[in-house]
């Protein structure tokens, strides 16, 4: 909790130096409260799916115990991802889960890698609904098929993985 607390204090000073205070409490006051309370809930919402999701994905029964680690492992792992542009809050995420529960960082890492191959495969999905209606530039389409492509291929790679992971691994292991 200390660490949070000092991790908080040091991003709303860098969040906020050089701002005139001034200007920033004209800003609140001309903002519409119920915009910011509904912006805060999509956030909290937000973050309560991405544990909801990732623990459906690990495949647990319910234990509130676990599902609130799973929630602290999130918060915790955004925290890293705003303050470390290196994106290491998965990693922080992944530690801290496996410390707080029984599963291992093997197990957290490969549903974290398939949450993200599956964030992936949305977003490309949604990235084909968006060129199959709209003419877009080239320069936007050519890469959103290749983010398509990836996101087919990650997703193929992850049933192949779930489905034969042990076999390939085996047979990996005899060739060499």
């Amino acid at each position: 909790m200390l660490l949070g607390a000092a991790l908080g204090a040091v991003t709303i000073y860098l969040a906020f130096r050089g701002v005139s205070i001034p200007d920033l409490l004209g800003a609140l006051r001309q903002a519409d409260p119920w915009l910011v309370a509904a912006g805060v809930l999509i956030i909290l919402l937000n973050v309560a799916v991405v544990s909801f999701r990732w623990w459906v994905t690990l495949i647990r029964s319910w234990q509130t115990a676990e599902y609130t680690a799973l929630l602290e492992g999130v918060y915790l792992g955004q925290t890293f991802n705003i303050l470390l542009p290196a994106r290491l809050g998965e990693l922080a995420r992944i530690l801290f889960v496996s410390d707080k529960t029984d599963l291992t960082k093997s197990r957290l890492l490969g549903s974290l890698v398939l949450e993200k191959a599956l964030d992936l495969f949305t977003f490309g999905g949604a990235l084909f609904l968006l060129l199959i209606s709209l003419s877009l530039p080239g320069w936007v389409a050519e890469p959103a098929w290749t983010l398509i492509w990836l996101g087919l291929i990650a997703v193929l790679a992850a049933v192949v993985l779930s489905l034969w992971g042990r076999q390939l691994l085996r047979w990996g292991s005899h060739r060499s």
